[in-house]
């Protein structure tokens, strides 16, 4: 039994004289002040971190302390948010340019795709010869007219839906909840007049 106590105590020494750690963790899918304030608050949350910045233009954190990487990567994902330890500052640098060109790019091709499919369907609801819904024809058309609309509006902003879910997952009120609400009780008004 005093082996047990012993091995437990020499245990506890090691954990308790660890020295402090300063890491870098890249933070995904953060796009505003309160995501950075949510994040903050689950970071402290973990005992162990001393001392942690958040960069929300450079999407990073610097953390100093004991903690694990990964308890704190598992604080921000439970946040809701994702996070990467960062290994090579350099490389990470260059890697994070590359991909937030790929990312823009990606969002001006759906916003083009959007607004040409937009504007197609906005002429067409305008022309004479558009069938009324009183007839099976007119409302199989104005239904697949209906079904694309809804297509492109969860293509182009398919992401700020899936950001919105996510905040309200996790019980958060962020610009990714108020935007698609939004635009959703707008679309919605607009139909009624």
């Amino acid at each position: 039994m005093s082996q047990l106590t012993i091995g437990r105590l020499s245990n506890k020494v090691r954990t308790d004289t660890r020295k402090s750690a300063y890491y870098q963790l890249k933070l995904l899918q953060v796009g505003c002040a309160s995501c950075v304030k949510s994040i903050e608050a689950a970071l402290k949350t973990i005992q162990g971190i001393e001392d942690f910045q958040v960069n929300f233009a450079a999407r990073t954190v610097t953390i100093t302390g004991t903690a694990e990487p990964q308890a704190a990567i598992k604080a921000i994902q439970a946040a809701g948010y994702n996070a990467s330890l960062i290994e090579d500052e350099h490389q990470e640098e260059v890697s994070s340019d590359q991909a937030e060109m790929r990312h823009m790019r990606h969002l001006l091709y759906k916003a083009l795709t959007a607004g040409v499919i937009g504007i197609a369907l906005f002429v067409l609801s305008w022309l004479p010869w558009q069938p009324s819904l009183d007839s099976l024809t007119g409302q199989i058309i104005w239904g697949v007219l209906g079904l694309i609309t809804l297509i492109t509006i969860f293509y182009a902003g398919g992401h700020l839906y899936r950001g919105a879910w996510n905040a309200f997952w996790h019980h958060l009120a962020t610009m990714d909840t108020l935007s698609p609400l939004v635009r959703v009780l707008r679309g919605f008004t607009l139909s009624l007049l």
